[in-house]
Order: structure tokens, then C-alpha cells, then sequence
């Protein structure tokens, strides 16, 4: 994997459960194309679907949500969310800035395919040992 120059960032946000197929689709690809325009990579995109929301918003209760991952010049997240602010559509959204450990360890667990479930030790010197070993991880990770 070559060293990733640019930031990467994870945008999720929320879109009225009241457009159509057709307009939710434009206005996904609209977003897309601004990071592409802006010499962004786009990494991944999610579209998980229509969800009931924790809280109304807007007077709604469900909304339908989308996750992209991509990496782009400082600067191209803020241009993200001002488009993602005038849509009146887009009922809440929010971008994060991801480390670059943070994204590889990301990428290798996604690369397994396989959600790392931790076991519970048995006794206290299983317990014991999984501590260390968990300590050990930690410290190497960072």
C-alpha cells in the first residue's frame, strides 16, 4: 500500500426519507463529484439505507443514510459539508478527519473480512493474560 498523501476523511449524513430514488441518487453523485472535481479519491461509499432516527429531525422520523470514505486536499471537507448544509434535503451530516493508523488498521480488518470478536478468558490467569496481551497490541498499534 503506498503512503497516502492527502487527508482522509469519513463523511456520513442523513438524507429526507421523502425524495425519490432518482433525486436521492442525484444528489449522492452530486457530493461525489465535488470530491472528484476537487482531486479527492473516493474510497468507499455506503448507502445504508432508510433508518428510523433516534429523534425526530425536521419533523421526520426516519431518514435514509450514506458513508463515504475518501481522501482529499485540507480544505475539500469543509466545501463538502457547505453543500451538504445548502441542501435543505440533508437533514444532519458530519465529517471526521481519520489518522492514518487508524485507517490502515481499518483497511487490514476490512481486508480480513471478519469482525475481530473478543473472547472472554475463562479464568482469572486466562483473564490475566489477555490484559497483557491486549496491552501489548495497543502499544504496537500506536
Amino acid at each position: 500500500m503506498e503512503e497516502l498523501k492527502k487527508a482522509v476523511y469519513e463523511t456520513t449524513f442523513i438524507i429526507a426519507p421523502t425524495l425519490s430514488d432518482e433525486e436521492r441518487k442525484g444528489l449522492i453523485e452530486e457530493i461525489l463529484l465535488l470530491i472528484e472535481r476537487e482531486d479527492g479519491e473516493i474510497m468507499k461509499v455506503e448507502k445504508w439505507g432508510e433508518r428510523d432516527l433516534a429523534y425526530p429531525i425536521k419533523k421526520f422520523e426516519k431518514g435514509y443514510y450514506v458513508y463515504i470514505l475518501y481522501q482529499a486536499d485540507p480544505g475539500v471537507d469543509r466545501k463538502v459539508e457547505r453543500q451538504l448544509k445548502l441542501k435543505e434535503e440533508v437533514l444532519r451530516y458530519l465529517t471526521v478527519r481519520i489518522k492514518k493508523k487508524k485507517l490502515l488498521a481499518k483497511l487490514l480488518a476490512g481486508e480480513k473480512g471478519v469482525e475481530e470478536k473478543e473472547e472472554i478468558p475463562a479464568s482469572p490467569a486466562e483473564l490475566e493474560k489477555a490484559e497483557t496481551e491486549k496491552e501489548k497490541e495497543e502499544k504496537d498499534v500506536s
